[in-house]
């Protein structure tokens, strides 16, 4: 699934090649040629509210997809959309890949959580896959 506040995803995009389609969330209006040329190309495009950032809203997004049959999803992505998913609890699971090189970037939780409390994990675990290691665990209620 592709997320873009201004729907700048071309219909050439690969990500639109998968034999399955893939899903192109935006909060832009959905001008009916752009949005025939991506359909066409496999996109199917969901058009939700935006936050008051202006980016896709998250529990918007999710209620568009509910829609459509959806009711399981995995996000993956950098620090932004690991921050937006946790600060709005809407992880059930989270599973972390860290890699033994740097490639840099954003720290993962940037900013702060309503009431300055982190979230937590429960029912944790880890395990070496090659050279990388896997955390996960499950969201625990907030306090």
């Amino acid at each position: 699934m592709c997320s873009t506040a201004t729907l700048r995803t071309p219909p050439t995009a690969n990500v639109l090649a998968h034999p399955r389609g893939a899903w192109i969330a935006t909060c832009a209006p959905l001008e009916p040629a752009r949005q025939a040329a991506l359909e066409a190309a496999g996109a199917r495009c969901c058009c939700a509210a935006a936050n008051p950032q202006g980016r896709v809203s998250l529990p918007a997004l999710l209620a568009c997809l509910a829609q459509e049959g959806i009711h399981s999803l995995m996000v993956e992505g950098g620090a932004r959309v690991i921050q937006s998913f946790l600060s709005e609890r809407l992880i059930d699971q989270l599973i972390v890949t860290i890699a033994r090189c740097f490639v840099s970037g954003l720290p993962a939780l940037d900013q702060p959580f309503a009431g300055g409390q982190h979230p937590r994990l429960v029912d944790t675990g880890s395990a070496w896959y090659g050279p990388d290691l896997v955390l996960w665990g499950h969201l625990a209620p907030a306090p």
